[in-house]
């Protein structure tokens, strides 16, 4: 009597490895697809002065080891001047980080930030920081400006105020400064912009993982 059997053989470990990271992925693109659905206005312009692609920035995300599994964490932050005091740290919103170094035009790291429905940035250049949440651009200024023109520049556009190309021919206006050590802080109220991220045949149809 032969040993031979005709039940189906279980696939090797690695198999079931691979098919469960690919499909990891396309879920944790899923969900990216449908939570984000905002971005800083300032994104397509440092994009453009940076030549970054955004669409394949956004394909180098991969979930974290242990995602989906993670515990939500609670949204601590409370803005506005409570957000500067901790705004040097990563804010618990965000939850994926992408950093690009040695980009066109720039001398310093630039980080996307995603949070729970959007897309931000955080850049530290010639001594000064700029990172956006909520809809506000938070900017640390090395030395202070003096205080009359400090007053002066609240509910006035910031390209009245700060000189930079990411900021001329905006409406972005100024809510309000305050010095921080010899340095001073300045909110700037930009609103979000729509942003869809690059994979929408996930909710509605077949889709390349490529």
């Amino acid at each position: 009597m032969s040993d031979r059997t005709d039940a189906p053989q279980c696939p090797p470990a690695s198999a079931w490895s691979e098919g469960w990271e690919l499909h990891r992925l396309r879920l944790f693109r899923k969900c990216l697809q449908i939570a984000v659905r905002s971005a800083t206005p300032l994104l397509p312009r440092v994009a453009a002065d940076c030549d970054l692609d955004l669409s394949r920035a956004m394909a180098s995300l991969r979930p974290d080891p242990d995602w989906p599994f993670l515990r939500r964490r609670r949204d601590v932050e409370s803005f506005r001047w409570s957000a500067v005091r901790r705004i040097t740290r990563r804010p618990s919103d965000v939850r994926h980080v992408l950093s690009f170094e040695d980009l066109p035009s720039l001398d310093a790291p630039l980080q996307l930030q995603i949070t729970t429905a959007s897309v931000e940035i955080s850049l530290e250049m010639g001594g000064c920081l700029l990172r956006t949440l909520y809809g506000g651009l938070y900017i640390r200024l090395p030395t202070g400006l003096p205080e009359s023109v400090a007053v002066a520049a609240e509910g006035r556009p910031v390209s009245d105020v700060l000189a930079h190309r990411w900021l001329s021919d905006s409406s972005w206006r100024v809510l309000r400064s305050r010095r921080a050590g010899t340095g001073m802080w300045m909110v700037v109220e930009t609103g979000l912009a729509p942003f869809e991220m690059p994979w929408p045949g996930l909710c509605g149809g077949r889709h390349d993982l490529g």
